[in-house]
């Protein structure tokens, strides 16, 4: 219903909401932490990244490659 902004779904649906609220406290962590350029949020994998890291590059992100240790994925 456009009007009253609301759906009816056909079947019975299972929301979580445990992405939204790691989100938010991503969000809520990075705006403390506004104040320093640099700074890296890990939340269970969801990142946040401000700045340059501690080499004062900008920051790298990959994903490991399963058989090679410290290689990343190409």
């Amino acid at each position: 219903d456009p009007d009253a902004r609301t759906i009816r779904l056909a079947r019975p649906l299972l929301l979580d909401l445990g992405g939204i609220a790691k989100g938010l406290a991503i969000d809520l962590a990075a705006r403390t932490l506004h104040p320093y350029r640099d700074f890296a949020i890990d939340a269970g994998g969801d990142l946040y990244l401000s700045g340059h890291n501690p080499d004062e590059a900008p920051w790298t992100v990959g994903i490991q490659h399963p058989r090679r240790p410290g290689a990343l994925l190409d």
